[in-house]
């Protein structure tokens, strides 16, 4: 996986100055989506800021938001970087539809329209059990963005040709890349 050490090394360059001016670069992050293709809240619709009620999650407003930093991004000349950090899975009963035998997929479908660079798998996209995780690496190389999965700590060798060849976890033995949020490893 050389797309993170890539990436924090170009950051790195970037924002020392080491090749000059600082390069422009907007990272738009999202995590823990959970099929919340719709509001949650004590108002699905609509905020409330006087009762204090805010609505989470919603696609329609996430959609919003990315379009407008993109167009923001642009005005300066600022390239942005999209991507999802895992657990877009799980959570309503839209849920039901990726794992599912239907061709329907909205969470992959979102980050289709949505223009993602990169999409890691969460621990949660393993609810549905392997049988559903395959659908939703199924759905994802049929919708043209299974390379842009990232896995990382994913031990099982009946995946190897399951995955798409880009995406490979980061304890794969082949590859000289390690990532870990523990220091120990």
């Amino acid at each position: 996986m050389r797309i993170p050490i890539l990436f924090t090394v170009s950051l790195a360059l970037f924002s020392s100055g080491a090749y000059g001016e600082p390069i422009p670069l907007t990272l738009l992050h999202t995590n823990d989506l959970h099929s919340h293709l719709e509001g949650f809240g004590p108002s699905a619709l609509l905020n409330d800021p006087v009762k204090g009620h805010w609505t989470k999650g919603h696609y329609a407003r996430l959609s919003t938001l990315i379009a407008q930093v993109r167009q923001e991004s642009a005005a300066i000349g600022a390239p942005v970087l999209l991507v999802d950090a895992g657990d877009f899975f799980s959570g309503t009963l839209f849920q039901a539809l990726t794992p599912s035998q239907s061709p329907s997929s909205p969470e992959l479908d979102f980050f289709l329209d949505q223009q993602y660079d990169a999409v890691a798998i969460g621990n949660h996209e393993f609810d549905a059990r392997r049988a559903g995780f395959m659908r939703i690496i199924e759905k994802a190389k049929a919708r043209g963005i299974g390379d842009r999965l990232l896995v990382s700590n994913l031990v099982d060798p009946s995946l190897s040709g399951v995955l798409p060849k880009k995406t490979r976890s980061f304890r794969d033995t082949s590859s000289t890349c390690r990532s870990s949020s523990r220091p120990e490893i």
